[in-house]
């Protein structure tokens, strides 16, 4: 009798100090990381905004050799032109007006350890041939020093924004980029990866019910499938902030429901005539000097045809703040697009 050959366990899926997944899109990146870890290259991470790249590249500090010495994130945005050098490569004492002492610079003072050029797409031109000096030769021109200084660090760049349509542009060095591109991690966003957004909010939750002092905090099921509905263009702090200020609104011990959601998300999990019904409703409790609402009909109109004609003004004045653009205006209602385009067919508005 022939024994059938067991197939070895499989790994388990790597772990990312400080993040919470299970999706196979989020075990790859954690893949990626574990490898960036253990090399010397530079490494660039991508993303849109919120999905976590600062975690991302603290994560492969933390997990490398180089984990005992200092992490420091630089936001290129705040990197001022006439200081550059001065606060990255630090300065002797009287070599400029307003240099009283001496100064590490933020390289010097992470020798051995790693730092994040965080936002580097929005890194001013005048300052990428200073940092490619740095990345090419590994030594800062200290100011005031006539003779470099090797300073030992690792380097990584994180950006939201297209560094090659950058380059096309011209405001971006293409000698920068490809001395920046030792490894490249891209972190999708949150709707590519929707089914770490429950283990996200539960994380969430725990966080936030600790830092309100709050006993444990549930979701009910209509508020989960509201957040599973949206498309979180803020991606994970999105999430983060939503659950937060939610929170505010739950008792300790309690559930959080729909009604403790942000305004956005409770007219996303309505449709048409309950979110008009809720805005109307809502426009009539405001003070009169401000409606919500400019709509008025001729009393003797039947009450069906009187709501619907309510419904059409509604929808076009909707419309008329967003330009007549359906995208905007069915994002601002909180209604897909192709719900939007049935309702202004039923409603008779072109």
């Amino acid at each position: 009798m022939s024994v059938k050959a067991r197939k070895p366990p499989s790994a388990p899926p790597p772990t990312i100090p400080g993040m919470v997944y299970r999706s196979r899109a989020m075990q790859q990146v954690a893949v990626q990381v574990q490898r960036a870890s253990q090399s010397r290259l530079p490494v660039l991470i991508t993303g849109e905004t919120g999905t976590g790249k600062e975690l991302i590249a603290r994560a492969i500090h933390y997990l490398s050799p180089r984990a005992a010495h200092p992490f420091s994130p630089i936001n290129s945005t705040a990197l001022q032109p006439s200081l550059v050098e001065a606060s990255l490569f630090g300065h002797k004492q009287g070599a400029f007006t307003g240099a009283h002492t001496n100064a590490l610079g933020t390289l010097r003072a992470a020798n051995h350890g790693t730092v994040l050029l965080d936002e580097i797409g929005d890194l001013a031109p005048e300052l990428q041939p200073k940092l490619l000096r740095f990345l090419q030769e590994g030594e800062v021109h200290v100011v005031g020093e006539t003779q470099p200084r090797q300073v030992d660090v690792r380097i990584i760049a994180a950006t939201n924004k297209d560094l090659q349509a950058l380059m096309a542009a011209g405001q971006f060095r293409e000698d920068l980029y490809y001395r920046l591109l030792g490894m490249t991690i891209h972190l999708p966003p949150l709707r590519a990866h929707k089914d770490d957004l429950a283990l996200l909010v539960a994380h969430f939750l725990r966080q936030a019910c600790q830092a309100e002092g709050k006993g444990i905090v549930t979701i009910s099921e209509a508020a989960m499938e509201t957040l599973l509905r949206d498309e979180w263009p803020g991606n994970v702090r999105q999430l983060q902030t939503e659950v937060q200020q939610a929170l505010l609104a739950v008792g300790s011990g309690t559930q959080l429901a729909v009604e403790h959601l942000s305004d956005r998300l409770q007219l996303r999990s309505m449709d048409f005539d309950e979110t008009l019904d809720r805005l109307f409703r809502r426009s009539r409790s405001q003070p009169a000097a401000k409606p919500a609402l400019t709509i008025e009909f001729p009393r003797e109109l039947p009450l069906q045809e009187t709501y619907q004609q309510m419904q059409r003004q509604f929808l076009i004045e909707a419309l008329q703040r967003h330009g007549w653009n359906l995208t905007h205006t069915a994002k601002d209602l909180g209604v897909s697009l192709p719900k939007l385009r049935q309702d202004l067919k039923k409603y008779g508005v072109r």
